[in-house]
C-alpha cells in the first residue's frame, strides 16, 4: 500500500553516476518538517532516473514540493530517514517553494563548536580530539 509524503527539494545533485535528492517532509497547515530519504529497493538505495521523475518525464527542481509515492520505512543503520519509493508512480509537482521562506526548512544546530579551544592563530580553530581519537590529553 502507498503512502504519499508532500517534501520540499532544497537540493538536486549528482552522487557518482546517480543523483540525490535532498527532501523535506512539509506540512504548511502544520508548519512540521522532516527530513525524508526515498531510496530504491537495489543496493545502495540509489534512485533512478526513471524513478525520480515527473508524468511529463522532467527532473524535480531545487524548491518543487513534490508528492512522492512510498511504500514503507527503510532505515539503515545511520541513514534512518530511509523510505522506500513506489517505482510504479510518477513524482507529482505540486507548487513551489518561495527562497524567501527557506529559513522555515532549516534546522539550526545549537552551537557550531562541539569544543571551544582556540590557539593563538584564532578563535575556536582547535578541536581537542581525545573524544574522537582516544588521545590522552590534547591533540592538535
Amino acid at each position: 500500500m502507498k503512502t504519499i509524503k508532500r517534501i520540499v527539494c532544497p537540493a538536486n545533485s549528482r552522487k557518482l553516476a546517480v543523483r540525490c535528492i535532498a527532501r523535506r517532509k512539509w506540512n504548511a497547515q502544520k508548519g512540521t518538517k522532516q527530513w525524508i530519504r526515498p531510496v530504491s529497493a537495489r543496493d545502495g538505495g540509489d534512485v533512478s532516473e526513471n524513478e525520480r521523475q515527473y508524468d511529463d518525464g522532467s527532473d524535480p527542481k531545487v524548491l518543487d514540493i513534490i508528492d512522492i509515492p512510498l511504500i514503507e520505512p527503510r532505515p539503515i543503520y545511520h541513514q534512518t530517514k530511509n523510505w522506500l519509493l513506489d517505482p510504479e508512480y510518477y513524482w507529482e509537482k505540486v507548487g513551489s517553494f518561495s527562497p524567501l521562506k527557506l529559513s522555515a526548512l532549516a534546522n539550526p544546530p545549537k552551537s557550531l563548536w562541539i569544543d571551544a579551544h582556540s590557539t593563538y592563530h584564532g578563535h575556536y580553530d582547535k578541536t581537542l580530539l581525545t573524544r574522537i581519537m582516544g588521545c590522552q590529553g590534547p591533540c592538535v
